[in-house]
């Protein structure tokens, strides 16, 4: 097998195994004998446990980032990119179940590096929308990158929350998700992109 497929296997079992028991009980054996290499080879690819986490993160940020980037980018008015961007996302959680539950297993909170990683992850979902508002939005919205910066976290954070909710409700496909929260999120960007400032 090619060196670029057995990572790719290691990774896909490695992924099922820790967010189907967790990361602390997650062993490199049961990975190796699920993924039908040996202890040694999985050891000589990723060096530990740790790393081998950090490793199936850091593919699912490539491929989150890829899938939010084609979403928006078959999109041609603001409204449809974001909508789209929202679609990818979802989409891709339904395609990596188990790599949610390893986003959200509390067995990570003692392990630093992948704390750090999760919050770049959000960081730069935060980026990509802060991006989008800045690339369509009025001279007097986009000048205070404070509004972006704060607008853009909170739709990332609402996207993230309901992502948590919706595995409570699997019967929502991505698009029907994507068309509520829209319901929310764009009725204050049409207002931004219009120039409307609101007032206390």
């Amino acid at each position: 097998m090619p060196r670029a497929e057995r990572e790719a296997l290691m990774l896909d079992v490695a992924e099922q195994t820790f967010g189907e028991l967790g990361y602390q009980a997650s062993s490199m054996d049961e990975i190796a004998a699920r993924a039908g290499v040996s202890k040694p080879m999985l050891y000589h690819y990723y060096g530990s446990k740790e790393r081998l986490f950090l490793a199936c993160l850091r593919r699912a940020r490539d491929g989150m980032r890829a899938a939010i980037l084609a979403g928006v980018g078959s999109g041609t008015r603001p409204d449809e990119q974001l909508y789209l961007g929202f679609v990818g996302w979802f989409r891709f959680i339904d395609e990596h179940p188990q790599l949610w539950t390893m986003i959200l297993d509390e067995g990570l909170l003692e392990f630093g590096p992948a704390a750090e990683e999760i919050e770049s992850i959000r960081a730069e979902h935060t980026e990509l929308i802060a991006a989008l508002i800045l690339s369509h939005g009025p001279p007097r919205h986009s000048a205070d990158m404070v509004e972006v910066e704060l607008i853009a976290a909170a739709i990332s954070g609402a996207g993230e929350r309901i992502t948590r909710w919706r595995t409570r409700h699997p019967h929502l496909t991505a698009e029907r998700t994507a068309r509520h929260l829209m319901q929310l999120v764009w009725t204050g960007m049409s207002g931004m992109a219009a120039g409307t400032v609101w007032e206390p």
